[in-house]
């Protein structure tokens, strides 16, 4: 998140699509990321590449609130050292 506040949004998307491209050339199925931050991305990188492309776990959230009545809610909160 640092590197975002540096050195902006557009420098981080241009290396991610980069990678993602060279991913895809060696013959990856699919592109996973694990920071619920790359959400920001998701579009984007997705729209790069013939593979599927899953950034974020935030992409989860319909599947997560299936099990649960209307009437709860759900919510989601990052570990405090990555706020």
């Amino acid at each position: 998140m640092q590197r975002v506040l540096e050195q902006g949004e557009e420098f981080l998307i241009d290396n991610i699509i980069v990678v993602a491209k060279d991913l895809e050339k060696m013959g990856v199925r699919a592109i996973t990321s694990d920071c619920g931050f790359m959400i920001r991305f998701q579009k984007k990188v997705a729209a790069s590449v013939d593979v599927p492309v899953i950034l974020s776990s935030l992409l989860l959230l319909p599947l997560l609130s299936v099990p649960f009545p209307v009437s709860k809610k759900l919510v989601l909160s990052p570990p405090i050292e990555s706020v």
